[in-house]
């Protein structure tokens, strides 16, 4: 395996036991909502496409996006619109 694929596998490796051994939400946001406003809008296009991938969002995701809207200082509208934008390209 040469440097960059050992680099990659370690990252994914401590990102797991990261996310193992973490409950909260904010553990993962205290980072992303000091980022310009562009990159955080490029994050929740991300994770609205994803959780579009199937064609649908359930109760669930809505509600983690929700509260990541808030926890990232996006305003629901902006929110809204990003949502709306995703679910048409698919």
């Amino acid at each position: 395996m040469d440097a960059k694929k050992e680099t990659i596998t370690q990252i994914i490796k401590d990102a797991k036991s990261i996310e193992e051994n973490s409950n909260q939400i904010l553990d993962f946001t205290k980072e992303v909502k000091n980022l310009p406003e562009n990159d955080k809008i490029k994050i929740i296009e991300a994770l609205w496409s994803i959780i579009y991938s199937n064609n649908k969002a359930d109760i669930y995701e809505t509600n983690l996006m929700r509260r990541l809207a808030g926890l990232l200082y996006i305003d629901n509208s902006k929110m809204g619109n990003i949502k709306d934008r995703i679910k048409k390209k698919l």
